[in-house]
C-alpha cells in the first residue's frame, strides 16, 4: 500500500511540475526504487553524513569552485 501511495505522489508532484527531496535513504534498495519512480533528489546516511552548513559549503566549493555563491547569494 505504501509503495502506491508514494508513486502517486510522485506522479501528481511530476504533473504540477515541482521536485520530490526524498529523506531518510539509508539502502540502496531504497535509492534504487526512488530512482526507478523518478525521485532525483535525495537525502540520508548512504548519500553522505550530516554535516554544518560551513562543511557542505566546503564541499561545495571543493567540487564547482566558487560560481555556486552566485546561485545563493
Amino acid at each position: 500500500r505504501g509503495q502506491r501511495v508514494l508513486k502517486s505522489i510522485v506522479e501528481l508532484a511530476n504533473a504540477i511540475g515541482t521536485e520530490i527531496i526524498a529523506e531518510g535513504i539509508e539502502k540502496p534498495s531504497q535509492l534504487q526504487h526512488l530512482r526507478r519512480l523518478g525521485v532525483r533528489l535525495g537525502q540520508g546516511r548512504l548519500l553522505g553524513a550530516p554535516m554544518t552548513a560551513a562543511d557542505a559549503t566546503a564541499v561545495l566549493e571543493e567540487n564547482t569552485g566558487s560560481r555556486w555563491r552566485r546561485w545563493f547569494s
